[in-house]
């Protein structure tokens, strides 16, 4: 029996490897943008679906407001960041990132999310 689509039309026991953006607009509850969102979250603290980010993602969540000087809300980020997977950066992903990254000429934070996803 197949199982009906999530959020965005995905299956149950999908994983989604999320970037800093959506990231943010859930963690801050931005007033427009959260709401794009919402159901991706709710499917993941129901079991249905996983999230998991970069360590690439995670350095770029908390840099905002280690930069403000508000390192309770950084903690906080990373507190609840810990539910997800976390995605390192291996010399693998390294390697990948970087063919990736000259075959596109991407970016290269973009290139290694891109090969953590491969």
């Amino acid at each position: 029996m197949a199982t009906s689509p999530l959020w965005a039309g995905l299956r149950a026991g999908s994983t989604v490897l999320v970037d800093t953006a959506p990231l943010i607009y859930w963690l801050e509850d931005h007033p427009v943008f959260a709401e794009r969102f919402a159901g991706m979250f709710e499917a993941a603290a129901s079991g249905d679906l996983r999230i998991a980010l970069s360590t690439i993602t995670l350095a770029e969540v908390v840099t905002g407001p280690y930069q403000t000087g508000q390192t309770a809300l950084a903690r906080r980020y990373e507190n609840a960041l810990q539910q997800y997977r976390v995605v390192d950066i291996s010399p693998a992903i390294a390697i990948l990132g970087s063919q990736l990254r000259a075959q596109y000429r991407l970016k290269l934070p973009d290139a290694l999310q891109l090969a953590c996803t491969l």
